[in-house]
């Protein structure tokens, strides 16, 4: 696994949760091989699921072991700690047309944390990344327009305070109250 601790002018791009078949754990592999000029750029992918192994290999077969780190099962509890070290958190999915309609929780907990959010996503979760300005988002499955999206990030470091706070904006006003409701109403 990856050093998370070293951080001087080291960028860390935080994957978290299920890789399993529909999350499309493999765009984040191959935008990566495509960025093997930035050699200040870390990739960690934390959590476990069917897809892992070939998101391993993948890793392996595309020489990427010295920046793409994968660490397995965590508990919940050490999120914080992962996300904390970010520098931005990824989400993607696989291009479906039921699955976009649905807001990844993911998404959710990413903005609490108060950090960028850079997604290669449709549906939902594309329009609340644009519409809130918590990050940067492209289309599902789309590894080159990822890596874009990447090189741009880490180009504009200035605006990584905008994003973390819009982040934690727009979670306040969107989600915290409807989850209040439901609680209520449950």
């Amino acid at each position: 696994s990856g050093d998370l601790e070293s951080s001087e002018g080291i960028v860390k791009f935080i994957f978290a949760g299920n890789i399993g078949e529909m999350k499309s754990v493999e765009t984040i592999i191959w935008a990566a091989s495509k960025l093997k000029d930035l050699n200040n750029v870390q990739w960690h992918i934390v959590g476990d699921g069917s897809a892992r192994k070939r998101c391993e290999n993948l890793a392996r077969e595309l020489d990427l072991m010295d920046r793409v780190f994968f660490y397995g099962h965590r508990p919940a509890t050490e999120m914080p700690m992962f996300f904390s070290k970010a520098s931005a958190l990824l989400v993607t999915l696989k291009k479906h047309d039921h699955i976009s309609y649905t807001l990844p929780g993911k998404v959710q907990s990413y903005m609490v944390a108060g950090k960028p959010v850079i997604g290669a996503i449709d549906g939902e979760a594309n329009k609340i990344i644009q519409e809130s300005g918590c990050g940067l988002c492209c289309e599902a499955e789309n590894h080159e327009a990822l890596a874009k999206l990447i090189r741009q990030f880490v180009s504009e470091p200035w605006k990584i305070k905008s994003y973390s706070s819009n982040s934690l904006k727009y979670y306040e006003e969107n989600f915290k109250k409807s989850v209040f409701m439901k609680r209520l109403i449950t």
